[in-house]
């Protein structure tokens, strides 16, 4: 059976008692003298009082914390008695209701002479009453509303322009802090002061001696550097924070865990170029914080192309956005962090302006298959495995900071290797002998064979850099890839082999022949040039006379081998053609030697 309120009259006696200071919360006397963590049970075994949620209080700091918590009654005694001299601090988490139901002309919150109200926190607090003040004010009693929102209405229909009131006497002092209150009224109270709040409506409203000249008020925060701004735009409510005001600049950023706080942007998300606050105020829309979108999985595009505002796309700005096929670059969009679009089904992206990229998964889980770097985006920074799959890449022309060749992104002097295609199993890839370094990851990924004909130093030492396919290296590297303390980076490669990656190219052109043999050196090949018929080997186009000849291949190779007529006298090689007899019979050219008569070719003319 629910306990009977003992000290009913004592509350509504209007002869003054000598308590000690106490307060009474839902029907539960308290001194002050000890903490009570479940405050709820308590109110629910008085009779006439009802509470949900969790509500607690805390004897040492007179602190009351309502945490998603509702309080009621339709009894005779307010949900909030305080009595006199005593002090009450009202911590409002999430949304709180305190309600009193009873028709009749009862207070929900009934202050004291010389009582204290304090009311704060990042919640809610509804204070309803019926036909009556929801907060009745007493003779130099003092309520403050701090950094919180709060609601004070009457819900008979008579009376809905009740919020703090007393009926018979100017009394308390009340004062509201940087905080969101609507109230049927707030009248007949010695002094009322809004600090950092002003009243936003009735537009006629304004602060009297005894409280504010008009009914149904709202008073809201003055907006103020690190205030949000709640503003929907095109069909999308987002939160904006303000990250600078004064005279000469104005902007706001879009808060992080934006739609955690509102709704899920959904379809077209349209970024403005600025937006309002509730004075009319506007603020440009400068930049959005990382992670801002992550997992809106209603957003099927991102338009930034109004904005002017915005160069840096944050982190994971958009990751897991698992419907976002297109986005919209705005001109003034200048830097792209890491797995801003990771897992977004992109099906195409243009980088517009971007001139750095700082590469770690941006558009990993997306349908692109190919993309060009523009002239702008001459700098990729860390992890370079853009794309999980294999797409064409091409620069503009115009770029002075990248090139890209078969898919394969390098700087501009093809020093660094920027990234090679993910996937691409059946392909080769032959990376010119200028590569010295490359960025994080940038083989990470790559399934084909890859031929090295340098030592290439990673960016960071790392597994993670090593591509899953064959290698193969240029004579004398293979220590370096296999066992030297860069081969960490290059130990996932399904095999390393050595082999003389040089190219060697010998040409004999008509009158003779070439070939190029292995030796049992990687770095070495034999080669021999062969005369044609008639004719006999001069040198080589380096002037070297050696044949055959052993090369120390160090570098490309690109050598002819130089033939010339040989000797008239059984191509014996005896070459005294120069200072033979030289005939013309017939238009034929003869040569006489030793009384008798040659062809060019050796032949012996009868």
């Amino acid at each position: 059976m629910k306990k009977i309120l003992l000290f009913a009259a004592a509350l509504m006696s209007s002869v003054t008692i000598a308590l000690a200071e106490a307060v009474s919360i839902g029907g539960v006397y308290l001194e002050y003298n000890a903490d009570v963590a479940d405050l709820t049970a308590q109110i629910n075994a008085v009779d006439g009082f009802s509470a949900t949620g969790s509500i607690s209080f805390d004897a040492a700091t007179k602190t009351l914390t309502l945490n998603n918590a509702t309080i009621e009654t339709a009894g005779d005694n307010p949900v909030i008695y305080m009595y006199t001299n005593s002090t009450l601090n009202i911590v409002s988490l999430g949304e709180n209701v305190l309600k009193q139901t009873n028709s009749g002309y009862k207070s929900c919150i009934r202050s004291a002479p010389s009582s204290v109200l304090n009311i704060s926190g990042s919640g809610s607090l509804t204070i309803t009453s019926v036909q009556w003040y929801p907060i009745a004010t007493y003779e130099s009693c003092k309520i403050t509303i701090d950094n919180t929102t709060v609601d004070l209405h009457a819900t008979g229909v008579s009376y809905t322009n009740y919020g703090i009131n007393n009926n018979s006497q100017d009394y308390g002092d009340v004062e509201i802090i940087k905080s969101h209150v609507k109230a049927g009224s707030i009248s007949r109270v010695n002094s009322i002061t809004l600090t950092e709040c002003s009243i936003a409506s009735p537009a006629d409203a304004v602060v009297e001696e005894h409280g504010i000249n008009r009914e149904n008020i709202e008073i809201l925060p003055i907006p103020a550097l690190g205030d949000t701004i709640q503003y929907t735009y095109k069909g999308n409510t987002l939160l904006y924070k303000i990250a600078f005001k004064n005279e000469i600049r104005q902007e706001v950023n879009i808060v992080n865990d934006n739609w955690k706080k509102v709704s899920k942007p959904t379809g077209t998300l349209v970024i403005p170029d600025s937006v309002p606050d509730w004075q009319g105020t506007k603020y440009a829309v400068t930049a959005i914080y990382a992670n801002v979108f992550e997992g809106c999985d209603g957003i099927t595009a991102a338009d930034f192309s109004e904005n002017t505002g915005i160069t840096i796309m944050s982190f994971g700005a958009f990751k897991n956005c698992t419907a976002l096929e297109t986005v919209t670059l705005s001109n003034s969009i200048t830097d792209l962090y890491g797995y801003c679009f990771q897992n977004c089904p992109l099906n195409a992206f243009d980088f517009k302006n971007v001139s750095f990229l700082d590469s770690p998964n941006n558009f990993q889980g997306s349908n692109i298959t190919e993309v060009n770097i523009p002239a702008s985006l001459t700098n990729i920074h860390n992890q370079t495995n853009l794309f999980d799959k294999a797409v064409t890449i091409t620069c503009a022309a115009g770029n002075t900071g990248l090139t890209a060749a078969d898919n394969v992104l390098y700087d501009k002097d093809k020093t660094k290797l920027i990234s090679l295609p993910i996937g691409a199993t059946t392909a080769e890839i032959h990376l010119p002998a200028t590569v010295t370094s490359m960025l994080y990851k940038s083989m990470s990924g790559f399934e084909g064979k890859l031929y090295i004909n340098s030592e290439i130093d990673p960016e960071y030492a790392s597994a993670s850099n090593s591509p899953s396919g064959e290698i193969i290296v240029g004579c004398g590297l293979l220590d370096y890839y296999t066992t030297g303390e860069k081969s960490e980076n290059f130990q996932s490669a399904s095999s390393i082999t050595e082999q003389l990656l040089w190219n060697v190219q010998v040409t004999a052109g008509a009158n003779g022949s070439v070939a190029i043999n292995d030796t049992t050196s990687c770095n070495q090949v034999s080669i021999e040039a062969t005369p044609a018929s008639g004719y006999k080997f001069v040198k080589w186009s380096d002037d070297d006379t050696t044949n055959p000849r052993v090369l120390d291949v160090t570098a490309d190779v690109n050598l002819s081998a130089v033939f010339d007529v040989a000797s008239a006298i059984g191509n014996t090689g005896a070459d005294d053609y120069a200072t033979a007899v030289k005939v013309l019979r017939d238009g034929q050219l003869l040569i006489i030697r030793d009384g008798k008569t040659y062809t060019p070719l050796g032949a012996e003319v009868k």
